[in-house]
């Protein structure tokens, strides 16, 4: 027990000759005296006068507050162009001079406060501040500092802030932002603190341009020279030039929507609101020439279609008659088009080389009613027609899937079809070659009907070229019998 209390005896008196415990010591003796004496009289309620200089008006000893401000930039989190706003995170110190703190120490240059003890403090806030918060893990991150013979305090505090920030976007995404910081007293008035005053921090903000370029521009610049691609492309190619305009066209849209997105809606226009304008003006500008070429083909297609279709005519009747445009323009076979149209003046003579002609239209167009294509195209001939070579009427028609119209009218088509063929003395092998290619393009015509445009090219092709055939070898069967 003796050598007990001789060690703690012995350990005391060490600990005090170490000059860090002093200070210690001393710093809290003169804490107690400033801040926790009952008899010191301050109170933290009450404003300092601001400095250890007595008033120079005896009338008004009290005078603002000088109260210096400084923050350290760790970071900026977040700019929100949307909300207009930014968020950073900062270190913000004030200093101010409390005479009613003043204390002399020849051991310390300052004394360190903490948190819970309560002294008066600057009502600073932030005029700008959306949301904010104050750092305390694991501890409050705050500093008090009350220096030797001078009075002055030290605040130092950590903060995150979510400041506004009024952004004019007129050259976005080539603009400059500039963001203020603005501090200034809460609730003292001009009679405390004189002439209202406040602090700004300007921060100015320029964006990346390489970010913009890459997912922006380059990107855009691409959809515009891949709707060029279309001038390359046969004007025949009416698949692969719409899919292409149409899906640049979307994909433009897409990614002007995508950029407004992230964007505040504004009165005004924005930069980039000039160049998406542009590129969609120049991916319609492609679709829109598609059209125009398209357009201009047609028309020349009808022109020649009507010359071509005079010379069927003739060919089939010996007569010169020079069919409409209403006529030859339209998507229905070339030759049902000219028996519709010119059968009630078909002249009733007979020509030379054509004797099987004399008195009605070839039988090819007598029984042949396309399927599902309304009433123009099903119009019968009735002055065309004899009463042997009318449609039956006595038994139900059967649709066959395969041939796209009724069996019996295929059946009859085809039997008429190679009677005129054997009328015109082909050959054996191409009786049915004609007939075939016929039907195939009237079913094409009949499927496609009533914008049929270039889709039926193949099948009217090889028909022409059986008629082209045929012609040739009854001229050649006139000639060998004049």
């Amino acid at each position: 027990m003796m050598f007990s209390l001789l060690v703690l005896t012995y350990s005391i008196a060490g600990a005090a000759e170490i000059p860090g415990y002093e200070k210690l010591l001393d710093e809290q003796r003169i804490i107690k005296e400033l801040v926790e004496n009952p008899e010191s009289n301050y109170d933290w309620r009450v404003r300092p006068r601001g400095s250890l200089q007595p008033p120079p008006d005896e009338e008004d000893p009290t005078g603002p507050v000088l109260v210096t401000v400084n923050m350290y930039l760790r970071s900026i989190s977040k700019v929100d162009d949307v909300n207009m706003e930014y968020s950073l995170h900062f270190t913000f110190r004030e200093e101010w001079v409390d005479e009613r703190l003043f204390f002399v120490s020849d051991r310390l240059s300052h004394i360190v406060l903490s948190p819970g003890q309560k002294i008066w403090m600057p009502d600073t806030f932030f005029q700008n501040e959306k949301e904010g918060k104050k750092h305390d893990i694991d501890t409050p991150n705050v500093l008090i500092r009350v220096f030797n013979g001078t009075g002055r305090i030290l605040y130092s505090t950590r903060l995150t802030l979510t400041l506004s920030c009024p952004m004019r976007l007129s050259n976005y995404p080539l603009d400059v932002q500039e963001c203020k910081i603005d501090f200034a007293s809460y609730a003292y008035t001009t009679d405390d603190i004189g002439v209202y005053s406040c602090l700004s921090t300007i921060l100015e903000l320029k964006r990346e341009f390489s970010y913009y370029l890459l997912q922006l521009y380059i990107p855009s610049f691409m959809l515009v020279a891949v709707s060029w691609v279309s001038f390359w492309l046969d004007k025949d190619s009416v698949p692969a030039r719409v899919t292409l305009g149409v899906t640049t066209l979307l994909t433009m849209t897409t990614q002007a929507s995508g950029v407004n997105a992230n964007l505040p809606p504004v009165s005004y226009t924005k930069a980039i609101d000039i160049w998406i304008g542009v590129c969609l003006a120049f991916i319609f500008g492609a679709l829109l020439e598609f059209a125009l070429v398209n357009w201009a083909a047609r028309k020349d297609l009808c022109q020649n279609r009507g010359r071509r279709s005079s010379n069927f005519f003739h060919r089939l009747t010996g007569a010169d008659y020079e069919l409409p445009a209403h006529v030859v323009c339209s998507s229905a076979p070339q030759s049902l088009l000219v028996a519709r149209h010119v059968a009630p003046e078909i002249p009733r003579k007979q020509p030379a080389h054509r004797p099987h002609l004399q008195g009605t239209i070839p039988r090819i167009f007598h029984h042949f009613q396309p399927f599902g294509m309304g009433t123009k195209l099903s119009v019968s001939l009735e002055g065309a027609l004899s009463p042997e070579t009318a449609p039956r009427t006595d038994r139900p028609p059967t649709f066959d899937p395969q041939a796209g119209f009724e069996r019996p009218r295929k059946e009859r088509v085809m039997k008429a079809t190679w009677e005129e063929m054997e009328q015109f003395r082909l050959k054996p092998g191409q009786r049915d070659y004609c007939a075939h290619h016929l039907i195939d393009l009237m079913k094409c015509q009949t499927k496609n009907a009533p914008f049929a445009g270039h889709a039926c090219d193949d099948q009217r092709g090889a028909w022409d070229k059986c008629e082209y055939e045929d012609h040739l070898m009854r001229i050649k069967e006139y000639e060998r019998e004049r």
